[in-house]
């Protein structure tokens, strides 16, 4: 597996098939919303923090975008919240 820190927010990494298969789970399991798959995500994203040396409060809600590789793996973005643009949006709306 790839990690890569994109900002203070967002991590991208890249899965191959081989490390999917390994963790029991195919590009199918993304399409049907399982739980194996969120599991899968988590594990994914709690890797990534320890390899970057991340702060563990990144938020507690993630946007995640995946594409899938030529080869078979995914190109995944994890984007956390980002308390300063949110908390100035939801302020606003608030008024």
């Amino acid at each position: 597996m790839q990690f890569r820190k994109i900002d203070e927010h967002k991590i991208h990494s890249i899965i191959s098939q081989e490390e999917m298969s390994q963790k029991g789970i195919q590009i199918e399991d993304f399409l049907d919303h399982r739980d194996k798959t969120e599991a899968f995500l988590r594990e994914i994203l709690a890797e990534a923090k320890y390899e970057l040396n991340l702060a563990e409060d990144m938020g507690r809600c993630f946007r995640v975008q995946m594409a899938v590789m030529p080869e078979g793996g995914v190109s995944i973005v994890f984007s956390g919240e980002d308390h300063g643009i949110n908390g100035g949006k939801l302020s606003r709306l608030g008024k």
